[in-house]
């Protein structure tokens, strides 16, 4: 869930690089941001990977 991410990553606040792979969306962009730079102020690199695909019968991406 996205409430136990952010206290795992609010317990890591010396962290320089974090990549999240996920097929869910808990997050959006502005969330990171402001979850990046209260919690983790050591970051330098963050890499986010999602898992999607295109659902060919209704015509709409699907995140996964």
């Amino acid at each position: 869930s996205s409430k136990t991410l952010i206290n795992l990553l609010q317990s890591v606040p010396n962290l320089h690089h974090l990549t999240v792979a996920t097929d869910d969306v808990a997050l959006n962009g502005e969330q990171w941001e402001r979850l990046i730079i209260k919690h983790l102020p050591k970051l330098r690199i963050f890499q986010l990977k999602m898992l999607f695909r295109f659902d060919e019968v209704s015509d709409r991406l699907i995140l996964f």
